[in-house]
């Protein structure tokens, strides 16, 4: 199959990287301080050291978060331009989806920063399939809504640990909690979308859940 490349931004640094069928060839991380400068010429050496050409891609893969804007925009901009130019397909992939898919096996709540004490936030249990926006406070009395004991996952997981511990009920962390999906998990979900032809139907927009909760059919 054609290489195809993925990028995302979970908060503190960019990733960028050629894959191919499922699994990453090469891939590059840089600091979100030099992200907007740095993202075209990474993109530009990964391309260059396996000889391989933006009209030689199956598709360009883009965690559009939720998460910090202004980078995050950037990163999306970057790949709808490549788009424009190249007619390469975009798939998008959700930063939530990526996270809880890592530990599906175990009832779920992934919490990202959304900064000014409110989280971006999925459930994935048996019972509950349910993504949001919301202050923390909100958010725990979501958690002491439900049954299930849940396992914590995200930076926002672990930004507000200590009030979680003390006011939410039915609740473990992992010894290291992850703060965001891996690069691997996107370059896997990326191709098993590729595979189903799950395209995006237009240039890529990043996701934010500012709105009412979205309940997820079961």
């Amino acid at each position: 199959m054609k290489p195809y490349l993925i990028l995302q931004y979970p908060y503190e640094y960019i990733e960028v990287a050629l894959c191919n069928a499922g699994s990453i060839t090469t891939s590059i991380r840089e600091s979100k301080l030099a992200a907007v400068q740095l993202t075209i010429p990474h993109i530009d050496e990964l391309l260059n050291q396996h000889n391989v050409s933006i009209k030689d891609l199956a598709f360009i893969a883009v965690n559009t978060g939720p998460g910090p804007y202004n980078t995050l925009r950037a990163l999306i901009t970057t790949a709808n331009g490549i788009h424009f130019i190249s007619k390469v397909p975009l798939i998008n992939s959700c930063a939530l989806d990526l996270l809880t898919s890592e530990h599906s096996s175990y009832p779920t709540l992934a919490i990202l920063n959304a900064f000014a004490q409110h989280v971006f936030y999925a459930f994935n249990t048996p019972q509950r399939k349910e993504q949001g926006y919301c202050s923390i406070n909100q958010l725990i009395e979501k958690i002491n809504d439900q049954e299930e004991q849940l396992l914590l996952l995200g930076n926002g997981a672990i930004l507000y640990q200590k009030q979680l511990l003390h006011e939410a009920r039915n609740i473990v962390f992992l010894e290291k909690t992850p703060l965001f999906n891996s690069i691997e998990t996107l370059a896997k979900k990326a191709y098993d979308d590729f595979v189903a032809k799950k395209f995006s139907g237009s240039y890529l927009m990043p996701r934010y859940l500012q709105s009412p909760s979205i309940p997820k059919k079961i």
